[in-house]
C-alpha cells in the first residue's frame, strides 16, 4: 500500500462525509438483512433462529443509531 492509500484509511476523523457514508451503509445492510434473512419463512418458522435474527437486526439498528450519534 502506498502512502496515499494509508492517508485515506486514517482520514475518517477529519472527513465528515465518512459518517454519512457509514450511516448509509449501515442502513443498507440492516434493510437487506431484514428483507432477505430476518423475515425469511425458514427463519420465522423456527423460534431459535428467529430470536437470533431478531437480536442481529436489533444490533444492526443500534449500530445505525450509534453512527449518527457519534461525535468528532
Amino acid at each position: 500500500m502506498g502512502e496515499d492509500e494509508n492517508a485515506l484509511q486514517t482520514m475518517g476523523e477529519t472527513f465528515p462525509g465518512y459518517q454519512h457514508e457509514a450511516g448509509d451503509r449501515a442502513f443498507v445492510v440492516a434493510q437487506h438483512f431484514n428483507d432477505f434473512l430476518q423475515e425469511h419463512p425458514f427463519i420465522r418458522e423456527r423460534p431459535d433462529l428467529a430470536a437470533l435474527a431478531d437480536r442481529a437486526g436489533d444490533t444492526l439498528a443500534e449500530l445505525y443509531q450509534a453512527i449518527w450519534k457519534a461525535k468528532d
